[in-house]
């Protein structure tokens, strides 16, 4: 399946009257090309933060926190392999490489020498002091510039790299710090944190001297250089840009403003990455190098990388820098994925969300609650407003009719329950409000709410929170009532499977029996040591959950793990997958999970085999991805407003059915068009969770094609066949069988394709 194929096609395909509308609405609808797009292919963890990093043929050779050097052979960037980390109590700052020697700036050393003719093996070969502290080294023939710190610049003959030595220094006399550097022609430009730039002629190595400076209103972080222009990274105030073809006389040629600080900045041919606190990875096209274009945010944090030639790149790498020890593969076909539509929505900050059919609740940043009409993905319509005091934080929970609203006011400890009426969306009704707590999770089931609290407890001596769970008859909408309220020893998310409700608290997951309501009894604890837990989703006898696993001396890796529940309250890990970024919540749908993973936007997981899930596509959200919701056919996610998830432009759906093809009894399965070129649609109905086996085989009984082997949820499913054999290949023209079986069910059915 493509990476952005979110839709569920319909929620009932008995009537012809439904396909057209839909098709129509899909249409409209925003999409990407999948071959035309980037994807997440592997994450690699590291052995702590990435500082710097530089390339070398197939490896990459990189300073870390805690760590001198660090290397990776990249030659199949799906897999990439950690060769070498070399610890030091002291953190590295820069790095360049030249032939088989490595060179590492570190602020309490100086530069380091390494030979890494052996990658595997690196061998340390001299120790160069320096005046300051060493920042970054540029490499330029048998000379190494060496951004100083507090002092400035210094050269270093690294003819013989085992016995390099200073041959030159200059003092910039700044309060700053020399933090990095490039080197063009006779020319160092060296950024200084404060200072703004500085022009050094370096013709005479031993006697270096600023012949030129640039002040800038804003603190420098990094640069990097295209012909004579230099751009500059600025703490706050954007983007700068320096025209230098006088070198002696630099240029502010124009700023691209924005908040907050740029990090990195690197040139890929007509293309500009800049690694922003906020943003990700800002990408501009430099088609006019003097005036930057932004085209879009990618969904990632770190150090980037293009691999391929600068027009063609094949893999953008990206080495985290600031919310986990990973390094983070993109696979890329072509630029022109920069111009794909990837969502639409209104500009709020948005929190929890809950849907029913065409109708999505989001709560806002600002305590407000909107009601939103998305039956045109394209032009969501405000319907309602909730606004008032204690609808801080609040979390959602929705039904045919009614809204149920767990929130915390701005008192510690404390917050409300309450019920609305959505009978007319446009004017929600608030029908109950029951003062509790201080409310982390919410669940409804079967007329019974279930919410998880913490009261705080004020002492001379300091505070403490109480947990508590709670359950409430919802028989009579207006008049709740606390059917029983427990002390616990904890307080977090609530998931409600069957009998059993999960209460999820970093470390672990306590599992209560809820079948009497009145008697909710713990029965189990799943407790996993160095381990934070959160957005457990149960389907069928299948957890799916985020796991921040911490390793020592390290960092933390993030993964989605996913457990078999047959004994649910013991689960057993069948399989995992690394993340870019820690998430918030989980979302099943046609054979793949996706997951709202914070700055990481919408990250989607193959599950075709649990044992190995595979990320297969994310789409970025701006700001942090919070919660998903499927409403209006669609998959919806809040962060900086309500934004639409993109569908594949691949996918294709029947409209030519003819009406005499629909019984007026649904069967067990049904395919449409048939006959069909090139692809039909095959749906069918399941009275109950469970796994099924869908297989195409040819009249003598051959297996062709396996169209599906996984757990559906109950209800209308869709599954498409585009005539292609198991090996990928277009099948000849002919009759062709369809074999359902699960569930008790086995069913056959004809197809004919006519190519």
């Amino acid at each position: 399946m493509a990476p952005y194929s979110v839709r569920r096609i319909v929620a009932s395909l008995t009537l012809l009257s439904l396909l057209c509308p839909v098709a129509s609405l899909l249409a409209s609808v925003p999409c990407v090309d999948n071959e035309a797009y980037f994807r997440p292919i592997a994450v690699v963890q590291l052995p702590s933060h990435p500082v710097d990093v530089v390339f070398a043929g197939d490896l990459s050779i990189g300073t870390h926190l805690s760590h001198s050097l660090v290397i990776c052979d990249i030659a199949v960037p799906s897999a990439p392999v950690l060769l070498c980390a070399i610890p030091s109590d002291y953190s590295g700052q820069g790095i360049g490489v030249s032939g088989v020697h490595a060179y590492v700036a570190i602020p309490e050393q100086g530069l380091l020498v390494f030979d890494i003719s052996d990658p595997a093996t690196p061998v340390l070969l001299t120790t160069v002091p320096m005046f300051g502290e060493a920042q970054a080294v540029v490499l330029d023939g048998n000379l190494a510039f060496v951004a100083d710190g507090s002092y400035g610049l210094e050269v270093i003959d690294v003819t013989d790299p085992s016995t390099a030595f200073v041959i030159g220094s200059l003092d910039i006399e700044s309060p700053g710090t020399a933090k990095n550097l490039r080197v063009k022609d006779e020319f160092a430009y060296l950024v200084d944190s404060y200072a703004g730039l500085k022009v050094v002629d370096i013709s005479l190595p031993t006697q270096p001297i600023i012949v030129g400076s640039l002040e800038t209103q804003n603190t420098l972080n990094d640069l990097e250089m295209a012909g004579d222009l230099i751009y500059l990274a600025q703490y706050s105030g954007g983007l700068a840009i320096v025209d230098v073809t006088t070198p002696t006389l630099p240029v502010l040629a124009g700023v691209e403003f924005m908040y907050s600080s740029i990090r990195d900045v690197m040139i890929a041919g007509n293309m500009l990455f800049l690694e922003h606190q906020n943003y990700g990875l800002r990408l501009y096209d430099l088609a006019d190098p003097q005036d930057p274009i932004h085209i879009r945010d990618l969904p990632s944090q770190g150090l980037p990388h293009c691999l391929g030639t600068p027009d063609a790149p094949e893999h953008l790498l990206t080495f985290n820098t600031e919310y986990s020890t990973t390094l983070l593969v993109y696979e890329i076909q072509d630029w022109s994925f920069l111009d794909s539509p990837i969502n639409v929505g209104y500009p709020e900050p948005m929190l929890d969300v809950a849907s029913r059919d065409n109708l999505a609740v989001v709560a806002l940043s600002n305590d407000d609650l909107h009601i939103y009409d998305l039956a045109d993905p394209l032009s969501p319509i405000l319907q309602g407003t909730v606004t008032g005091a204690n609808l801080h934080n609040s979390l959602l929970a929705l039904d045919e009719q009614y809204l149920y609203l767990g929130a915390s006011s701005s008192l510690q400890g404390t917050g409300t329950f309450r019920i609305y009426d959505l009978t007319d969306p446009a004017s929600p009704i608030e029908l109950a409000a029951l003062p509790t707590g201080h409310v982390t999770g919410l669940a409804v089931g079967d007329g019974v709410a279930y919410l998880s609290t913490f009261v705080w407890h004020q002492s001379p001596y300091g505070g403490w929170p109480e947990g508590y769970l709670t359950s409430i008859n919802l028989t009579d909408p207006t008049a709740p009532t606390v059917i029983q309220t427990t002390l616990v020893d904890a307080f977090g998310e609530l998931v409600l499977h069957e009998d059993l409700l999960y209460l999820g608290n970093n470390q672990n997951y306590r599992v209560h029996n809820v079948s009497d309501p009145m008697n909710m009894t713990q029965v189990g604890l799943f407790h996993r040591p160095d381990v934070w837990m959160r957005g457990l989703t149960i389907l069928g006898n299948r957890g799916y959950l985020f796991r921040n696993h911490i390793i020592p001396g390290v960092g933390s890796s993030n993964e989605m793990v996913i457990w078999d529940m047959t004994d649910p309250i013991d689960p057993v890990e069948i399989g995992l997958v690394m993340l870019p970024g820690w998430g918030k919540d989980i979302h099943l749908l046609d054979g793949a999970a996706y997951l709202a993973c914070n700055q990481y936007g919408v990250v989607r997981i193959d599950l075709t085999d649990e044992t190995t899930p595979v990320m297969a596509g994310n789409a970025f959200i701006p700001g942090n991805a919070n919660y998903l919701v499927e409403a209006g056919e669609f998959l919806w996610c809040t962060a900086n407003g309500l934004q639409l998830i993109p569908w594949d432009c691949d996918d294709t759906y029947a409209t030519d059915v003819d009406q005499d093809q629909i019984p007026s009894i649904h069967p067990a399965m049904f395919a449409a068009p048939n006959p069909f070129n090139p692809m039909t649609a095959i749906r069918f109905h399941l009275p109950n969770d469970g796994p099924v086996l869908l297989t195409i085989h040819d009249v003598a009984g051959h297996k062709v094609a396996i169209l599906a082997n996984r757990t559906f949820t109950a209800g209308e499913h869709t599954v498409r066949w585009d005539g292609r054999d198991l090996y990928g290949s277009n099948v000849a023209s002919g009759i062709y069988l369809l074999r359902m079986n699960g569930q008790g069910v086995e069913e056959t059915a004809k197809l004919t394709l006519v190519r």
